[in-house]
């Protein structure tokens, strides 16, 4: 088991080590990156002794000694080495020049020896500081030597036998275990080598049982692995080995160690293979790890003090990456790296990896930012109670997402909301990763992971923690995608599961609702195909003989009867009347029909199991309310819904035509001052139009520039509505004009028109909710704009332009033409460029139709292009400033620097008036915790911050899904009872921030009368308490 089979070394293994080493200078510049500072925690420090036990082998024939020779040489050596820079070095600037106190020198000394940054174990206050010359980092190399000693004892012993590996890690684990409990912590990590030992021997077994390469070429696996390794850590909690501090469980420790570790193994080695050039100079830098690991806190030190010198704020992150940087770039000799020789395709592959990197890691800094007192308070209220059975939360949207957000919850000790941030953000990279697999079909590869990086900047950033929303986006991005592929491989087991997928998640939102109506693309489809069998059928006959003919029109269900070819599509049109198509097509929607039924009961059967009948009932009238009786606040209904749509797709239209017109304009004026200098240089027509000309490109400029600024300035909810009526608009027109060339495409036009007008009908915030589902009708109507700019006609009479099976349009530029086709055009004046009946327009006599014709497809294949520059610089410029400044229901971005004294809430920022607000809140509401509360006016964080019970079988009273007549009813009847609640009012604004004013008012008047007292005012909420009789 322990013998070395090849001499070389994987690229990987030193990329992994920097990417330990990396967060490693982040958390030592303190350098704040939400989830990556707490769950890069989890394996800073351990994935270097798993790499350690991933290298380690025996040699035949070495002796103990000479092992520990050739280790001391390589760690313990450079360990006196940099120990005795800083020691005298400090001792120069300290005792010598600065005057203190030889004693202070002397405890140095002692850490050097002793080799432990403190005293005493754990991060606790009062810690006795030892290493205290900037060589805190150097532990590391004395841990990993006593531990390498003893693991050399253990591979000896075990001779191969992994039973026996094993089971000498578990001693090793039993001993950490007893070691835990000692007070101080013992010099060179001899308490900490045994757990370090189950560590090497993780990465020996990695080796031996080739997990990663294994775990490399499986998706679903490495999902797997992250889930679960988000799970542990936030049952962990924080660790830090160099201070033996395992977290809340040692076990859980040891998992999210593992489990990290070998994410990041995957990541370093998907980064070798994706970024060649940049995967091989990140590993010549982790070659060079050494020096980095024991002189980057000293290299800090030169960096601020360059800092105060010039006067600049060091605490800012954008300085603290500076130092991190300049620690890399000082410590390693880049010098001596040498670019790797390029390979034919390496430009697509780096650009692909860095979006889906950046997809992937983007929102991890900003999980802990903002505390949403509104929809966040009522999720987390629910999430805290759906096991408690004396709770009853009624208003369940969608119970897998909240049995999900409550497992979450439950199984988190602390950090329950970062824990649940963090979900949050992974869903939504699931559901754009599944968005891009479907845009490949139609865009290249990296214009669709563009696409779903652009989608996730809104649908992420707009409620951070677990909620509906982000599980809707991922079940109706998994059922587009198993939708297509059913189609495409006329299976209908794929489409009862698209079906299953859809219909599980309509519990009682009316958009998944809605989703259903995808059945109607199945339709479309198969009414197509049996469209086009018809007419392929009734050609046939035309070349046949009479009564060859006849019996084929039978077989095909053609009518009968000698057809001319000018009359086939005639036939093919009165074909789409005919009873038997439409029956086919219906017959061909069984399988979706079955799935969605089956998804649809066991939603209705889970419903009535946790709500029953009657919350069942009412939220169903709720959702096809009109906005009468008792719902007459209601926002929720369909009315409301339709209302907005309309609203949002008139502004869309508006915004079309200002910014289409503007551009319009410019292209005009563009094309024209080209075509006059063209001619004023004599070119031949045939050459002005061969060749592209750069008044494309000067044009794509300009819009790219106004794309851009109008990102900067317009209102977030402009992004949403050119997107949505674009969509809609040209998506309908797509639908059709693809359904005799390309059903697929058809079909998934179709698709982004339903999915885009069913998400903003079926919600109250119209097209306002778009933003968490960007991605899929961004990325088809960028296809429409660039396949129809790319078009033929230039030079295609269907006027469609065409993308290669890869999504790839043609390489020779915005505008082709058959050479000589034109030519001969142009020299015979015959009526059709490429030779096929329908060509565009007449030539007359000399030609002057058909190149008037020609000038106005080239405008508009040049307009259509300039457009999808446009759409996609102000789509993502908007997406990008929206992800960075914009925090949901809480100041900006930049404000949020603040913390409240919660565990549930750690590491999570608010601005300092909302932290002492909150906090304040906290304390007033501690002598109250027995009574229940009542929370109005869309303020619902307080049965979240405090132990008092909702009063309302509702986690949000102002809403619908609490009827009046029971909340009027369970008020008075506890009043009578003397039961009165503590009232908790938010601070309403004139914006009409809370749902029901009526609630809001009864409530305020209670709070108001004699039967209460105001407890406390603030600028964010009011605190009414019963008076004591």
């Amino acid at each position: 088991m322990g013998e070395q089979t090849t001499k070389t070394r994987a690229g990987w293994i030193d990329i992994a080590k920097v990417l330990g080493l990396v967060i490693v200078l982040m958390n030592h510049a303190e350098l704040s990156a939400g989830g990556v500072n707490y769950f890069g925690g989890m394996f800073y420090v351990p994935v270097f002794f798993v790499l350690a036990g991933y290298t380690f082998r025996l040699r035949p024939g070495e002796s103990f000694s000479a092992f520990a020779k050739k280790k001391a040489k390589r760690l313990l050596l450079p360990y006196v080495g940099y120990n005795a820079f800083f020691f005298l070095f400090f001792f120069v600037k300290d005792q010598l020049l600065g005057g203190q106190p030889l004693r202070e020198a002397g405890v140095s000394l002692l850490g050097i020896l002793y080799s432990r940054s403190y005293l005493y174990a754990g991060e606790t206050a009062g810690q006795t500081v030892l290493m205290r010359i900037l060589n805190g980092p150097t532990w590391f190399l004395t841990g990993l030597f006593t531990a390498l000693l003893v693991f050399w004892l253990l591979m000896t012993w075990a001779k191969g036998s992994r039973k026996k590996l094993l089971a000498g890690m578990a001693v090793c684990l039993c001993a950490a275990w007893g070691f835990s409990f000692l007070p101080v912590l013992l010099p060179w990590s001899l308490d900490t080598l045994w757990f370090h030992m189950v560590l090497l021997g993780a990465g020996v077994l990695l080796r031996e049982t080739d997990l990663v390469e294994k775990l490399y070429g499986c998706p679903w696996k490495i999902v797997l692995c992250g889930l679960i390794f988000f799970l542990v850590s936030a049952l962990s909690g924080s660790g830090n080995l160099s201070v033996r501090s395992y977290g809340n469980h040692m076990l859980c420790y040891l998992a999210a160690a593992l489990l990290g570790s070998v994410l990041a193994m995957l990541l370093a080695k998907w980064i070798e293979n994706t970024f060649r050039q940049a995967g091989a100079l990140i590993a010549f830098a982790g070659s060079h790890t050494m020096a980095v690991l024991c002189l980057h806190l000293f290299v800090f030190m030169l960096i601020s003090g360059g800092y105060g010198v010039l006067g600049i704020d060091g605490s800012r992150n954008l300085w603290k990456l500076w130092e991190i940087l300049g620690a890399f770039v000082l410590l390693v000799p880049f010098y001596r790296w040498r670019l790797l020789p390029r390979e034919k395709g390496d430009w697509q592959k780096t650009v692909c990896g860095l979006l889906l990197l950046v997809l992937v890691l983007w929102s991890l800094p900003l999980v802990g930012k903002g505390i949403d007192v509104r929809d966040t308070g009522s999720y987390l209220t629910k999430y805290r109670y759906i096991f408690d059975p004396s709770v009853k939360v009624n208003e369940l949207h969608y119970f897998l997402g909240e049995l999900a957000g409550g497992i979450i919850y439950a199984l988190t000790p602390v950090r329950k909301v970062l824990a649940l941030n963090v979900a949050s953000s992974l869903v939504y990279v699931a559901a754009a990763l599944l968005t891009a697999y479907v845009l490949q079909k139609v865009l290249p590869r990296v214009l669709a992971l563009a696409c779903a990086l652009t989608g996730s900047f809104y649908g992420i950033t707009w409620i951070r923690t677990l909620n509906w929303n982000a599980w809707t986006v991922l079940f109706l991005s998994a059922g587009l995608a198993l939708l297509l592929a059913g189609l495409q491989k006329n299976s209908q087991k794929w489409l009862a599961a698209a079906g299953f997928v859809l219909a599980i998640n309509t519990y009682f939102r009316m958009p998944n609702m809605l989703f259903l109506a995808l059945m109607a693309v199945v339709f479309w489809k198969t009414l197509l195909d049996e469209w086009k069998h018809v007419g392929a059928a009734e050609e046939n006959a035309l070349a046949m003989p009479d009564n060859v003919a006849s019996a084929h029109r039978v077989i095909n269900h053609v009518p009968d009867g000698t057809v001319s070819a000018e009359k086939t599509g005639e036939v093919k049109i009165r074909a789409l009347f005919r009873p038997r198509i439409w029956w086919e097509a219906l017959k061909n929607c069984r399988g979706f029909f079955l799935g969605a039924v089956a998804g649809a009961a066991a939603g209705l059967l889970l419903a009535l199991i946790f709500l029953g009948p009657d919350t069942v009932l009412h939220n169903l009238s709720v959702l096809t309310s009109v906005g009468a009786g008792e719902n007459a606040e209601n926002t929720h209904s369909i009315t409301t819904g339709i209302y907005l749509f309309l609203l949002g797709m008139k502004d869309g239209a508006l915004l079309w035509l200002r910014d289409g017109l503007l551009m319009a304009v410019v292209w005009a004026v563009v094309a024209g001052a080209s075509e006059v200098w063209k001619r004023v240089r004599g070119e031949s027509s045939k050459e002005a139009m061969e060749k592209p000309s750069l008044a494309i490109y000067f044009t794509a400029g300009i819009a790219c520039f106004f794309g851009l600024s109008e990102g900067l300035r317009e209102n977030i909810l402009s992004a949403h509505i050119w997107v949505a009526f674009g969509v809609i608009l040209l998506g309908t027109i797509g639908t059709f004009l693809y359904a005799k060339k390309d059903t697929l495409r058809s079909c998934l036009c179709a698709s982004a028109v339903i999915i885009e007008g069913l998400l903003t009908i079926g919600t109250d915030t119209g097209v306002n909710y778009y933003r968490v589902y960007m991605a899929l009708p961004l990325g088809v109507l960028l296809f429409l704009l660039l396949s129809w700019g790319r078009s033929n006609a230039c030079g295609q009479s269907s006027g469609c332009g065409e993308f290669d099976k890869h999504g790839h349009g043609s390489d020779r530029g915005y505008i082709q033409f058959n050479e000589d086709r034109l030519n001969d055009a142009h020299d015979h004046g015959q009526d059709r460029v490429d030779g096929q009946p329908g060509g565009y327009g007449q030539f007359n006599g000399n030609g002057h139709g058909q190149s008037r014709n020609l000038c106005i497809q080239r405008f508009a294949c040049g307009f259509c292009q300039i457009l999808a520059v446009f759409t996609f610089v102000f789509v993502t410029t908007a997406g990008v400033r929206y992800a960075a400044t914009h925090v949901y229901h809480d100041a900006p971005n930049g404000e949020l620097t603040a913390t409240i004294d919660h565990p549930m809430y750690e590491d999570i920022y608010t601005s300092p008036a909302r932290a002492a607000s909150l906090n304040r809140l906290m304390e007033e509401l501690a002598p109250y915790k027995e009574q229940k509360l009542l929370q109005i006016g869309c303020f619902n964080i307080g049965c979240v911050l405090t132990d008092m019970k909702p009063f309302y079988d509702s986690s949000w009273p102002d809403l619908e899904y609490l009827p009046m007549r029971e909340f009027k009813e369970q008020l008075e009847n506890a009043l009578a009872d003397g039961q009165a609640p503590v009232l908790l009012l938010g601070t309403v604004e004139e914006s009409g921030m809370n749902w029901s004013p009526s609630r809001y008012a009864m409530i305020k008047e209670l709070g108001e009368s004699s039967a209460y007292r105001t407890l406390y005012v603030d600028e964010l909420y009011t605190i009414y308490v019963p008076v004591e009789e």
